[in-house]
């Protein structure tokens, strides 16, 4: 099968690039047409309604998200974004995939490769409705933690602590950890005032403070409710906090 697609970017350097590498790829992409600005790009896509569009995110008018919540129809889906943050929601949402920019041959072949087996699923669009539906009404904050090929996303509902483990952050959950690449510091500021800091090192969830225990005249710990009894040092600065 041959995809029609339309390409959707705002940067004249990048859409010469994206142009000139799916060029290579004549058997499985045929452009229908491009677009410059969100805009531009709901009236060709609801006009020429291609099988896939190339969907720049960061865009004047409209949003790429906003793009996809003003269609008519639900064509696929391939982000292109150098906003990691974005993409890593885009992907969450179960579109086909997503092109970090500088976009390589190799990824964008990779990309393409998942085209027929994304379509073949009974639920794509179903999956497409959701992204919409998620990027269009305010969302719960989670966190986004990297499994090798995968990209999961955490509700701190879920999370008993975190510690610290140098430019990482090690997240622990009543049945499991994960390691993210954002410091303790960046953590603190996105989860809010329901995270308690204990220790340069650490943070807990309210909801599983148990009790404060006073070990000696210079150690303190908190014992928190989890399976384990967990029990994490207190600095004497945070303590001065809490007490």
């Amino acid at each position: 099968m041959i995809y029609k697609a339309i390409m959707v970017e705002d940067e004249p350097i990048a859409m010469n690039k994206l142009e000139k590498l799916l060029a290579d790829f004549k058997d499985k992409i045929e452009i229908l047409e491009k677009a410059v600005n969100g805009l531009e790009a709901v009236e060709k896509i609801n006009s020429l309604r291609p099988d896939l569009i190339f969907l720049d995110i960061q865009m004047p008018g409209l949003t790429g998200f906003q793009v996809l919540a003003q269609l008519e129809y639900l064509p696929l889906v391939i982000f292109t974004t150098a906003y990691d943050e974005h993409a890593l929601q885009a992907f969450d949402s179960n579109t086909i995939d997503y092109l970090l920019k500088p976009i390589s041959r190799q990824k964008l072949q990779k990309a393409i490769a998942k085209l027929e087996h994304f379509q073949q699923n009974p639920q794509w669009q179903k999956m497409m409705q959701n992204l919409i539906r998620d990027i269009t009404q305010p969302a719960a904050l989670r966190l986004a933690v990297h499994l090798n090929d995968r990209i999961i996303f955490i509700d701190p509902e879920e999370i008993y602590y975190l510690q610290a483990d140098n430019k990482y952050t090690e997240i622990h959950l009543h049945h499991k950890k994960y390691l993210i690449s954002k410091t303790l510091a960046e953590l603190e500021k996105e989860l809010g005032k329901k995270f308690l800091r204990l220790h340069r090192s650490s943070l807990v969830n309210r909801d599983y403070i148990g009790e404060i225990l006073k070990l000696s005249s210079r150690k303190w710990v908190m014992k928190l409710t989890d399976k384990n009894g967990t029990e994490l040092p207190i600095s004497r600065d945070y303590r001065d906090r809490l007490l």
